[in-house]
């Protein structure tokens, strides 16, 4: 088990949202951003929250913002960035497009995780890397392989080793809205 008191929440929002051709974290869902329902997912878990962006759009959630600095290195450098702010022994990382993801999801996750490795939840059949803990110990492993050009996700977790968290029944909760039709579309 993780606890909530050791381990900090980051919110990942400003990617390039190729796929979508708009921005993702300002897409409304039931009048809110869907970087405002990350937001409050995480502080209803977690005393602190970070927001990992490059730029302050998304600045009205009122959370402290770290930026990256290697720039265009993808969600791990904004994993890295956080892991040098917070103090806390983990992240809870959470993408600004998993506006369906409920602070019992993250409960559950942290109450499954190892402290020593990264834990990330598989709902649905589909592994979700950038949803789960991810231990502060990493940090000078992932800024030597983030500075030798490293930048995909997946190929860092094989590296240094995780696990998964399966949590049934909830694969429609923990998907990532990345493109207009999964946008419009019903729940997968």
């Amino acid at each position: 088990m993780v606890w909530p008191v050791e381990t900090t929440g980051l919110l990942l929002a400003g990617g390039r949202s190729r796929r979508m051709g708009k921005d993702k974290a300002l897409l409304p869902l039931e009048g809110k951003p869907f970087v405002a329902h990350v937001a409050a997912c995480l502080q209803a878990v977690f005393d602190e929250v970070l927001l990992s962006a490059n730029s302050g759009a998304y600045d009205f959630t009122g959370l402290p913002r770290v930026a990256d600095r290697i720039i265009g290195a993808g969600p791990l450098e904004g994993i890295r960035a956080a892991m040098e702010r917070t103090a806390n022994a983990h992240l809870f990382v959470l993408p600004c497009d998993t506006p369906l993801v409920a602070p019992d999801m993250v409960r559950a996750i942290l109450a499954r995780a190892e402290p020593d490795i990264i834990c990330v939840a598989e709902g649905g059949d589909r592994l979700q890397p950038l949803v789960g803990v991810y231990p502060r110990t990493l940090l000078p492993e992932l800024t030597g392989w983030l500075g030798e050009g490293g930048r995909k996700v997946m190929d860092f977790l094989e590296r240094s080793g995780y696990r998964r968290i399966v949590l049934p029944g909830d694969g429609m909760r923990l998907r990532n809205i990345n493109t207009p039709d999964e946008l419009a579309g019903p729940p997968a």
